[in-house]
This record gives C-alpha cells, sequence and structure tokens, in this order.
C-alpha cells in the first residue's frame, strides 16, 4: 500500500520535511519512501488505538460504574451551582431515572455524558467544554447502612454494588465563553446596502441569561432595533424563554414606494424535545404603520387598496410552531426530510380594552386565523447525483368582515428564492385605480395597469423540484461548495373569501399555475447560499412580473 504525496506545510509530510531539513523539490525517491512508510506506521498506528479503545468499551459496556464525586475547573464562579447540578444530572441519575443513585454500566454512563456535553455546549455560554475520567480500585461489597446506596426506607431493595464496580471520578474543564461581545460591520447584497452594530451581554445572572442589543440602517431598512433576553427556564437548557422588543422602518418598492414600520413586543417559549424535534408557543403585541407620501403625485400614483391600509393597525395574535428537522444540512441537504407547520390567531383583546372611540373603527385591528406549511425532502441516488424537493403552502382566513386583510398580512409569492424566474413578489393580484371600489384582479388581461399596486393575497401555494450534480474537473464531489442544478418551479397567489366555499372547486383553485424552469451554479456558503440562474417563465398571467434570462439570489431557504 502507497500513500500519494501531499507537501505543504499544513500536511504531516510537510512537517516531517521540514524537522529533517529536506526541501520538497530535493527529495530522493528513498526519502520519498521513508516519509511514505513513517506516514502509513503513524495512520496504522492511529487506527489500532482506535480500534482498541472500541473493543475495551464493547467488552466492558456492561461493567457497573460509581461516580465517587465530580469536579470541575475552569469555571471561576461564573455558573450558578442550580444551574451546573441542572447540566449534570444526565450522570447523576442511573438507569432508572432516580438522581439519588449515581450507580450504572459503563455504556449509559458514556451516553449521558455525551448529554452532559450537548447541555453546556448548546448554552452557548460555554466557549470549551473538555472532561477527564480518572479511575481508583473498587471498594468491596457493602450491604451496610454505610453504603451511600443504602435504602433505609425499603432495605429489600438495597444495591450490591460489585467488586469490579469502576469507581470514576469525572474531571471537567469548562471555560465560559467572554460575557461581553460587540460587533459592527455592513451587508450589500440584493440592491441594498445596510450597516449594523450588534452588542452581547452573556450569562448576566451567571445562569445562562442573554440580552442582545442589534441595530441596523441602511438604503432600504431605515432604522432597525431589536432587543432580546432570553434565559433557560428551571436551568433546563432545552426549554427557554424569550423577550423581543423591536422597531424597525422598512422602505418598499414594489408597492407604489411607501414606508412600513413596525413597533411592539413578544413573548416566546422555545421547548427542543430532541436534535430534530422543537416547538415554540408565542404572544405578540405590535403596531404596524403605513405610511405613504401626501405628495399629490404620489398619492395619486397609489391604488384604493394601499390608501385605505395606509395609517395605524394594531396586532395582538399567539401562534404556535413545529419544527421537524432530519436533513444532514439546512442550507444545501443531500438527504433527509424537514416539516414545518405555523399557527396565528389574531384576536380582538387589544380591541376590546381601548375605549369605544376606538373599538368602532374596525380597520385599526387585525383579526385573522392563519395557516402554513412548509415540507423539504433531499435524497441521494449517487456520489454525484442529489435531489430536492420542495413544498408550501398557506391560508389566511380573514375575521374583519368589515375589512379586507391589512396589507402586511398578507402572502406574497415571486423572486429568485421562491418561484424563479419572476421578479421580486411579482406574483399575485393586483389593485386599480379602476374605480372608487378598489377591485383586486387576481388574474385579467382587459385591465389597464397604469396604476396598480401588488399588494398580495390571502391563499397560496408553491413547489420546487432541483436535481443538483457536480461540476467536473472544477468541482468533482459533492462535498465542494459549487454545485450545477436544474430546477422547475411552479405554484400560485391568488385571494379568497371564504375557502370553505371553494373547498368542492380544489382543483380550480389549484389550476393554471405559474410556471418556470431554467438552470444555474450553486454556492453553498457556511452562513447562507447563493444561486446564479439562467430562467425562463414557461406560463404566467398578463399581470405578473416575469424575469428572462439572468437572475441571482441569496438566502438561506430556496425552494
Amino acid at each position: 500500500m502507497s500513500l500519494p504525496l501531499d507537501i505543504n506545510e499544513d500536511s504531516v509530510i510537510g512537517k516531517i520535511q521540514s524537522g529533517i531539513g529536506i526541501k520538497g523539490n530535493k527529495l530522493s525517491k528513498s526519502d520519498k519512501e521513508l516519509i511514505n512508510l513513517q506516514v502509513e506506521r503513524s495512520l496504522l498506528l492511529k487506527t489500532q488505538q482506535q480500534k482498541y479503545v472500541e473493543d475495551l468499551l464493547q467488552s466492558n459496556s456492561n461493567k457497573s460504574v460509581k461516580i465517587a464525586n465530580i469536579q470541575i475547573l475552569g469555571t471561576n464562579d461564573q455558573f450558578r451551582s442550580s444551574f451546573i447540578n441542572q447540566q449534570l444530572k444526565p450522570i447523576l441519575q442511573n438507569n432508572t431515572g432516580n438522581t439519588n443513585l449515581s450507580h450504572q454500566n459503563l455504556q449509559s454512563f458514556l451516553q449521558n455524558l455525551d448529554k452532559v456535553n450537548t447541555n453546556f455546549i448548546s448554552s452557548q455560554a460555554v466557549k470549551e467544554f473538555q472532561c477527564y475520567l480518572e479511575t481508583f480500585p473498587a471498594d468491596p461489597i457493602d450491604n451496610s447502612i454505610n453504603n451511600p446506596f443504602y435504602n433505609l426506607s425499603n432495605p429489600n431493595t438495597n444495591i450490591n454494588i460489585p467488586n469490579d464496580t469502576l469507581n470514576i471520578v469525572p474531571v471537567f474543564k469548562i471555560i465560559p465563553s467572554n460575557r461581553f461581545f460587540a460587533k459592527t460591520g455592513t451587508t450589500i447584497g440584493d440592491g441594498e446596502g445596510n450597516g449594523y452594530i450588534n452588542f452581547q451581554f452573556k450569562n448576566i445572572f451567571k445562569g445562562c441569561e442573554n440580552l442582545s442589543f442589534d441595530a441596523t440602517a441602511g438604503t432600504r431598512t431605515k432604522s432597525s432595533y431589536l432587543i432580546n433576553f432570553n434565559t433557560p427556564i428551571l436551568n433546563k437548557i432545552n426549554f427557554k424563554s424569550e423577550n423581543l422588543f423591536f422597531s424597525n422602518q422598512r422602505t418598499i418598492d414594489w408597492c407604489s414606494n411607501h414606508l412600513q414600520s413596525l413597533k411592539g413586543f413578544s413573548n416566546k417559549f422555545l421547548y427542543n424535545h430532541s436534535d430534530s424535534l422543537n416547538f415554540e408557543f408565542s404572544i405578540e403585541n405590535s403596531l404596524r404603520s403605513i405610511s405613504v407620501s401626501n405628495t399629490a403625485q404620489h398619492f395619486l400614483n397609489s391604488s384604493n387598496y394601499l390608501i385605505k391600509n395606509s395609517g395605524d393597525n394594531f396586532k395582538s395574535s399567539i401562534a404556535f410552531n413545529v419544527n421537524y428537522d432530519k436533513r444532514n444540512d439546512f442550507i444545501l441537504p443531500t438527504n433527509g426530510f424537514y416539516f414545518k407547520y405555523q399557527f396565528e390567531f389574531a384576536n380582538n383583546l387589544l380591541r376590546n380594552l381601548l375605549s369605544n372611540k376606538y373599538q368602532k373603527n374596525s380597520k385599526l385591528f387585525s383579526h385573522f386565523i392563519k395557516n402554513q406549511f412548509e415540507t423539504q425532502f433531499a435524497y441521494k441516488f449517487n456520489s454525484n447525483l442529489f435531489l430536492n424537493f420542495n413544498f408550501k403552502s398557506g391560508y389566511l382566513h380573514n375575521l374583519n368582515t368589515n375589512h379586507d386583510p391589512f396589507l402586511m398580512d398578507n402572502f406574497n409569492l415571486g423572486g429568485p428564492t421562491d418561484i424563479r424566474g419572476f421578479n421580486f413578489n411579482g406574483i399575485g393580484p393586483l389593485s386599480t385605480k379602476f374605480n372608487s371600489n378598489s377591485p383586486i384582479i387576481n388574474n385579467s388581461s382587459s385591465v389597464d395597469f397604469l396604476n396598480v399596486d401588488r399588494i398580495g393575497a390571502n391563499f397560496y401555494y408553491s413547489s420546487g423540484i432541483s436535481l443538483f450534480t457536480t461540476i467536473p474537473r472544477f468541482a468533482p464531489t459533492l462535498d465542494s461548495s459549487f454545485k450545477f442544478h436544474t430546477f422547475l418551479n411552479f405554484g400560485k397567489l391568488i385571494s379568497i373569501k371564504n375557502i370553505a366555499k371553494h373547498s368542492n372547486q380544489f382543483f380550480q383553485l389549484i389550476r393554471q399555475p405559474n410556471v418556470s424552469t431554467g438552470f444555474g451554479i450553486v454556492f453553498k456558503h457556511p452562513s447562507a447560499r447563493l444561486e446564479l440562474n439562467f430562467v425562463l417563465p414557461l406560463a404566467a398571467n398578463q399581470s405578473d412580473s416575469i424575469r428572462k434570462g439572468l437572475q441571482y439570489g441569496i438566502g438561506l431557504s430556496f425552494l
């Protein structure tokens, strides 16, 4: 067996060369053979050591383990004892879950040790976590009252500790994260430039309580401020509470250039049942505003729907989300399944609390039920080819019979990250100045769209199929950041007053979808995904804003 030479400073061979003072371009054939043998020997020793440890653990997996005590180093009293005890709880309980006992076998002990590691790392208050195990000779069997496992209330249930029990002292070295962190920077992309600043205060009360402040300003985002205080509930890392206060103003240019602002607060409760399943319950109270320029020219160029929605709107809502994610990567998965469901109910709580002066104006309050779900399936055919299938759908049922849904509550569709081949939010109904009733046009080719606004709608579905392949020579493996893909996207966005009345005409609702296809290059960055595609719309309504040719997109979630 021979290994290919990889001569660089970071490789094993490069280090060996530098150690013996041999230049890469002066290596003789015998020197290369010697270096290869040394590398093979080190790899063989590593493999043998790994196999020895695996065999040792396997042969002793049922051996009893007794935790005499636990030592923790490096915390410098930066954590409360109650918080530390909760994270160590997995190894302080035996197989039956009794926390008064620390008697377990080696296999369960190592599994519980992984849980402890996960608890500390996922808290984000720990920068580094290490564990060392120290052992000492086992004690003889002791069934007397001096045995720490002796049960006074029921002596017949006392545990006999075998004389081959491993007496282990776990030694944890915990290096806390910096308690204060600040970051500034700029972001440029998709025709927008922003500057941001972020402050983080971690582990404020020594129990993984974190406070963060974000501020952003730019060309479209006039201002954005977010304060987030989150803390574990009952010291449990997988059960958290988040309290958010937010305020932002953003210029919207895809719907008669206007300003949208949002101010409010939200309380969230997050429960991570496992690595793949988590739940979220939230309560939000917010004030939304739409500002249309009062200049005569701008006012005349705005649709009646936008003018009617201008001003303030209150929303008091409760929401529930569930996420199930078994994908091997959330940005560009090659295998796995993902499902997400979102439910939101905007109630009349604020309206009932305010005076009669405001109660009479139903436009001021949002009252609806919104349901959304999305799913993704990824399948790997071979080492060069994999498939992604995505489907999304949502429906907003307006409970306010005196007013249409507020503009900021509607769904929007179209753009480089969902249905490609269309401009951003370029699909769906239009509001025109056709007459004073401001008709909402779903699909029409007989109206003169001189002064129109894309207002979104309350029902949509969209789907996409993408086939990814490696790029020969340039990116020959799936581990490469670059991929080539071909795709087919389709979907529809329409306004429905009551979906229950259309239940018997479901296929008429989904017929004549917008369809597009194309191909392009995908670049997977650790923090985002970038695409440069050649797109071709295959089916569109005359009122849709299509885009042919090159189209680029950047984001985390693509159709």
